[in-house]
């Protein structure tokens, strides 16, 4: 009896990651598709990239934004702290754009994580309306920055989020990004964040475009000064702060490639994974519970159960596939393909990263240790702002 009651529950929830999967593919529009507008007055935009140790990526993402044919731009890049060859390869591109300023972090503050308070450096140091927070592995169409200000404007926006194109090698890595991408879906409900009456902000970290007055007003990056998932808390904070907000698909106009492995994806949620949870170690275990129970347990009724059960476990992994197609571009439809490996690795990378916080009693992020009280007692005060 208690299988079957799991297994229901398991169907519930998988139905339930469908259901919000398609709300997300029908209610969030897409960047190419929309217009232009012509206007005589472009905002001044200064694109804010911090970097660490990024001299393998640096320098074809800020050629993107050298492209942009945007009339009004500003880029300012900012060295956080680097040992390697990023900040020589932002002063040579510097040099061969008057629109690029170059800014280098030297040493990091107490209370700050690095690229939090590199980005709070850029932003001070900007001159735009609008700043748009990038990171220095992302890649742009050249009339991205145009399409999304005039979304923005048109639209009444004070915060803009563009959900890039993942783009992964390996048929595990596309299912554990492919499932990933559901959870962010069915968590965060990005395709309800216009929605005024709706609690749910929401930010990605490849493209967070605000109004300069919004930013200071929600107390910029000092508000979450020591926050990892800082692109989720920016979306959050405006939302917080009651301003309007929209999220878009990027499609190839935007890319990243995330990860390139699975040991980097597992070692990206270890930082982040307790931190969703605002290092609430009962939401965390149930949500764990809750991941298992929908991606795992199907599977083992399915080669386990008979009559009903496996009927029933057949519907519940039906669902989950259809949410995957559903919240996922067609490059990452191959990782249906091992869609069960996906699911087990997706659990494991998630019990993993909770149980190296655990043990380490904090996360390491840019070099430093930052331990689980410290982050904790943040999350606290500034939720009491």
């Amino acid at each position: 009896m208690l299988f079957a009651a799991l297994l229901l529950a398991a169907c519930t929830l998988s139905g339930a990651l469908c259901i919000e999967a398609l709300g997300a593919r029908f209610r969030i529009r897409r960047l190419g598709g929309e217009p232009i507008g012509h206007r005589s007055h472009w905002p001044r935009v200064s694109i804010v990239v911090p970097a660490h140790n990024e001299e393998a990526h640096l320098e074809p993402t800020v050629r993107s934004l050298m492209a942009q044919d945007y009339p009004n731009l500003e880029i300012v890049l900012v060295d956080d702290r680097s040992q390697d060859r990023t900040g020589a390869m932002m002063d040579e591109l510097a040099r061969q754009d008057p629109r690029i300023r170059t800014l280098h972090v030297r040493d990091l503050p107490p209370g700050w994580m690095g690229k939090n308070h590199a980005m709070w450096v850029g932003a001070r140091a900007a001159t735009g309306e609008w700043l748009l927070f990038t990171d220095a592995d992302v890649y742009m169409h050249p009339d991205t920055v145009r399409r999304a200000v005039d979304h923005a404007l048109r639209h009444g926006l004070d915060h803009l989020t563009v959900a890039p194109l993942l783009t992964v090698r390996g048929l595990a890595l596309a299912a554990w990004v492919g499932l990933f991408t559901l959870l962010f879906i069915a968590s965060e409900r990005p395709h309800r964040v216009r929605d005024p009456r709706c609690r749910h902000g929401v930010g990605v970290g490849a493209f967070n475009l605000i109004r300069r007055a919004v930013y200071e007003a929600i107390g910029t990056h000092r508000a979450i000064a020591l926050r990892p998932d800082d692109d989720r808390q920016l979306g959050r904070q405006v939302k917080r702060h009651g301003y309007v907000q929209d999220m878009l698909v990027g499609g190839e106009r935007i890319r990243v490639a995330w990860y390139h492995t699975l040991r980097e994806a597992f070692r990206g949620l270890e930082k982040n994974t307790l931190a969703s949870m605002n290092y609430r170690w009962d939401i965390a275990l149930v949500g764990l519970a809750a991941v298992a129970l929908a991606m795992l347990l199907p599977w083992i009724a399915l080669i386990l159960g008979a009559g009903w059960i496996r009927w029933t476990a057949a519907a519940a992994i039906i669902a989950i596939a259809a949410g995957y197609l559903l919240a996922n571009p067609p490059p990452l439809w191959r990782g249906l393909l091992v869609l069960p490996v996906g699911s087990v690795v997706l659990v494991y990378a998630l019990a993993r990263a909770l149980v190296v916080t655990a043990l380490r009693g904090g996360v390491h992020w840019g070099g430093r240790f930052f331990p689980l009280e410290q982050l904790r007692q943040n999350t606290t005060q500034n939720a009491s702002l």
